[in-house]
């Protein structure tokens, strides 16, 4: 939990610095990991907490999408991680390598685009297989 409160800190702060406006990309438009499925309320309790974190700690001038999303069994995080880098290396995307991390059972990564007013960080959490739930992918999208 102390992990998203410290990487949502840091989102608002790289968002706040950054300058120029371009129209901002929408969770719908973005990469949706193959076989990913959205995740039942009340699945995966340390996920929700996660999300509900982020969203907690952004600020008045940004605003948040979350996505929860299933994923299929034998997912680990080198091919999530993989599928995103593949899938945003052609775009305006970014790595943001200050928000790769791996603490406890959350593992990070991120992206930035745009500046000023169109500013967007799109950040993943990974959380790995438990014995009584699937992985599961957290994807956020914030934007000023």
């Amino acid at each position: 939990m102390r992990m998203a409160r410290v990487l949502t800190a840091y989102l608002v702060l790289l968002l706040a610095a950054c300058g120029g406006a371009r129209p901002p990309q929408t969770m719908d438009a973005l990469p949706v990991f193959p076989e990913a499925s959205e995740l039942p309320a009340g699945a995966n309790p340390l996920a929700e907490q996660v999300s509900e974190a982020m969203l907690a700690a952004i600020g008045a001038n940004l605003s948040a999408e979350v996505r929860l999303l299933q994923l299929p069994a034998g997912s680990d995080w080198a091919s999530v991680e993989q599928f995103y880098r593949e899938e945003l290396a052609d775009t305006d995307w970014q790595i943001a390598e200050e928000l790769t991390s791996a603490e406890g059972s959350l593992t990070t990564a991120g992206w930035q685009r745009g500046a000023l007013a169109g500013e967007q960080v799109l950040m993943l959490g990974y959380l790995p297989a438990s014995p009584d739930a699937a992985p599961v992918l957290i994807v956020a999208l914030f934007s000023e």
